[in-house]
């Protein structure tokens, strides 16, 4: 474990910057966890961190966040500096990196100058801090901290579940008051559950499936927006991407790349444009993350064929119809006038 030594290097810091900056007490900000815990305390959100094979994979990356809660009308708990350490188990997770959850600040100082410090990752532990400048103070209120980014190392086998407790119940976890003394809190550190999920022998479903031109014959360099719906079966392991594949002159197939829309269950690819005299054939592929695959190919269908013509060849019919157009005007005068 590393210990930051926070109290002396924040007070040095407030030192130093105490000339430069005074910010006095704004209205307490109270925001809303989703479990928020009774003051005074720190916690981590989620409480429990509960996945399973069926979702999440090794080297997979979930979040958790930080908050603190001061508020208490009888009491006031002020506070000047926070610190957090969490510890984990190693042989099953890692920290990737963390951050404030306002940016450069923490969300529960949001609106006060602050000292910032850089998160210290080691293999078993993430510390990382924050204190006002001066004479400020944060007045009783409720906000997140930082949030951290987790990555699994070890995968669950046969019937069992890796456990381990995501643990800020240390002397490195605190809050200080503007006298740098620790102002008394409850840590709820968090658990960590990683069991075998029901396993996902079900491939996605693709429906919907559109292009754009949809005509049957398309002018020559026009690319066409392949669009389809596409999704998993509910609590399965998700659509992890998706493909169209083209082939042109039934020769060797192409893939392009989906791009799936935001929140969204709309995936989109587009086939390049296509000199004249090609017939362009295309299927529609997808993945969900256990490696189930789902392919559509309308060998039939007017959606998933189409031939390529000159760009004139389409103005001359244009011009075409528009003198039948003009004759049938002439011809229905002429009858008139002749009756």
């Amino acid at each position: 474990m590393i210990r930051i030594g926070f109290k002396k290097t924040i007070a040095m810091a407030v030192g130093i910057m105490a000339v430069t900056a005074f910010l006095f007490g704004i209205a307490a900000l109270r925001i809303a966890s989703a479990d928020l815990k009774p003051a005074v305390s720190i916690w981590i959100d989620p409480q429990a961190v509960n996945i399973t094979t069926s979702a999440y994979h090794l080297n997979d990356k979930f979040n958790i966040t930080l908050w603190a809660n001061t508020y208490q009308d009888a009491n006031n708990y002020a506070v000047f500096t926070w610190q957090i350490t969490v510890n984990f188990d190693a042989s099953l997770l890692s920290v990737t990196r963390a951050g404030y959850t306002n940016g450069s600040t923490s969300e529960f100082f949001m609106g006060h100058s602050t000292v910032p410090v850089s998160p210290i990752i080691t293999s078993t532990s993430v510390s990382t801090g924050e204190s006002l400048v001066g004479s400020d103070v944060r007045p009783p209120g409720n906000g997140s901290l930082c949030w951290i980014e987790m990555q699994i190392n070890r995968e669950p086998t046969g019937n069992a579940t890796l456990t381990a407790t995501l643990d800020i119940n240390n002397t490195d976890t605190f809050l200080l008051n503007a006298d740098l003394n620790e102002v008394t809190s409850t840590k709820y550190s968090a658990q960590y559950n990683y069991e075998v999920g029901a396993l996902d022998v079900t491939p996605p479903t693709i429906e919907a499936v559109t292009r754009s031109p949809s005509d049957a014959q398309i002018s020559e360099n026009t690319p066409v927006n392949v669009t389809a719906t596409i999704t998993d079966e509910v609590g399965g392991s998700g659509v992890k991407n998706a493909t169209v594949s083209y082939t042109i002159n039934n020769s060797t197939y192409a893939d392009v790349p989906m791009t799936q829309s935001l929140n969204s269950t709309t995936w989109t690819g587009i086939i390049p444009g296509q000199v004249n005299g090609t017939t362009v054939h295309f299927r529609v592929i997808a993945y969900d993350n256990a490696g189930n695959m789902a392919t559509v190919d309308g060998y039939d269908s007017i959606v998933y064929n189409y031939s390529v013509i000159p760009e004139f060849a389409a103005a001359i019919l244009i011009i075409m119809l528009a003198a039948l157009a003009a004759m049938m005007i002439a011809y229905r005068k002429k009858s008139m006038l002749l009756s």
